[in-house]
């Protein structure tokens, strides 16, 4: 595996890259600024099908339509990935201390 290679900018105009992507900002946003509203990741995989649409030299309207389909696609794929793999969002707190509390957010928390 090359490190050159985990992400670039054909891997990031596929499915699976953009989805990546989406996940990594929501998780990222969440883990290192403890921000995570859920509309963060559809912005994010609505710029990367519309980017994929305005590098397209000759482009119709019907493109942007698509772009749209394939912004939802996205995130609808990232959704699916982070919650197969993320935890519950709360977990019930074992320690001792005040009624309510919460346990950090680690960085597979589900973010949507």
């Amino acid at each position: 595996m090359n490190p050159d290679s985990l992400i670039s900018a054909e891997s990031l105009a596929t499915l699976g890259g953009a989805s990546l992507a989406v996940i990594l900002v929501g998780n990222v946003s969440q883990y290192v600024f403890n921000w995570n509203p859920r509309w963060l990741g559809l912005i994010v995989a609505f710029l990367l099908a519309g980017l994929g649409v305005a590098l397209v030299p000759k482009h119709q309207w019907v493109d942007w339509v698509v772009a749209i389909i394939r912004g939802f696609q996205i995130y609808a794929t990232a959704v699916g990935i982070a919650s197969i793999t993320g935890k519950e969002k709360y977990e019930p707190v074992v320690e001792r201390g005040p009624v309510g509390a919460k346990r950090p957010r680690t960085f597979w928390v589900q973010w949507f």
